[in-house]
């Protein structure tokens, strides 16, 4: 997985930038926003970017939209409104993927760049092959935090779960993705593990004080 060198981005149709960022520092978005930049100032012309995310399938009741959140931060930050679109229904990164496809055949985009944190970019480009039918170029965000034993388990295990689950669907199946969105699926599932897990920390923690 080599990331597409920042004097290539001219090249690309359209920006993808998945949800789930830090909302302190906002990486994800800062780095679609030097992007827009650049390309738009070599080729004269808006690079279109899409925001995807409604919330993580982790906090299923949260009140938070990502997308629509990155894309008001966009433009307080000068990016025009129509260069920005906001795609508020993915809960996961297959998701992400096949919600955007909307957005993306506006622009009869190809060449797309996938804006994530530097540990999610595996499944991130498993993810892209599968519903794009192509890999999409990668945009490492870096964290510059080291793993933590719960992510990274979160990390393999939902890889694990996204190959298991989807081993029979063909490349660019989409109507067989559209099915598997549909029904309780690896991010749920994580998603149950990973609240389990906290609580019964939190509750170790509230013991023992």
């Amino acid at each position: 997985m080599t990331p597409t060198p920042i004097n290539e981005y001219h090249t690309l149709d359209a920006l993808l930038v998945l949800g789930g960022e830090d909302q302190t520092y906002r990486p994800r978005s800062n780095t679609a926003k030097m992007i827009y930049g650049a390309v738009t100032m070599r080729r004269n012309e808006p690079l279109p970017i899409i925001l995807s995310g409604l919330h993580s399938a982790l906090f299923p009741d949260s009140p938070v939209v990502e997308s629509k959140e990155m894309r008001d931060y966009l433009l307080e930050k000068g990016i025009p409104r129509n260069a920005l679109f906001a795609e508020a229904q993915s809960m996961d990164t297959v998701g992400n993927f096949y919600h955007s496809q909307k957005y993306l055949a506006l622009f009869g985009a190809r060449r797309i760049g996938v804006v994530t944190d530097d540990y999610h970019m595996e499944r991130a480009l498993w993810a892209g092959k599968k519903v794009l039918g192509h890999s999409p170029t990668l945009i490492p965000v870096t964290t510059g935090v080291d793993g933590t034993t719960l992510r990274d388990a979160s990390e393999r295990i939902s890889l694990y779960a996204l190959r298991v689950g989807m081993r029979n669907i063909a490349p660019g199946d989409h109507a067989a993705i559209n099915e598997y969105l549909a029904r309780p699926h690896a991010s749920a599932r994580m998603g149950q593990i990973i609240r389990t897990f906290r609580g019964n920390a939190l509750l170790k923690r509230l013991r023992n004080s």
